[in-house]
Parts: C-alpha cells; structure tokens; sequence
C-alpha cells in the first residue's frame, strides 16, 4: 500500500486492495502482523532527485533537503535509519 493523500492535513488514509483469491492470505497476514513497511525509495533517489533539478523544484542543498523530507523515505529514516 502507498499514501496517498496529505499527511499534512489527514491523520490517516484508506486502501482498497484488489487481488485474487490465492494471494489473499500473503495481504491478510502483512495487515494482521503489522510490521512497518519500509521505504525502497533511495534506490530510485538519484534519478528523482535529478529529475528535480531539470524541472527546477530542486537548485540547491537545502531545498534538496526540504523536498526529501517530504518523501516516505525520510518518515523512515527518522523511525528506523538502519532499514
């Protein structure tokens, strides 16, 4: 499940899964164990903080700074930095 939505503004979010019957289990045990989900996203890091500078968003440290705090990446990093 991602989040969608403004964590900002919304204390939480809803998620509908679709799936078939055979992986239904493999989704029902990773809600019912409720172990964090990490972030896979600094795998990607580069390329989407590039793509930030080419589009302007991003032109210096510090707003590199600011836009990754705003990514699930961080939200992780602060709760589990070694993940």
């Amino acid at each position: 499940f991602g989040r969608a939505g403004r964590p900002q503004y919304d204390s939480s979010g809803e998620a509908i899964l679709i799936t078939n019957h055979a992986a239904m289990t493999r989704y029902l045990d990773k809600l019912v164990r409720a172990v964090p989900i990490e972030s896979t996203f600094v795998k990607q890091l580069p390329d989407h903080l590039n793509a930030e500078i080419v589009g302007g968003t991003v032109t210096n440290i510090q707003e590199a700074s600011t836009w990754l705090g705003y990514t699930y990446l961080y939200v992780r990093m602060l709760k589990n930095p070694l993940a």
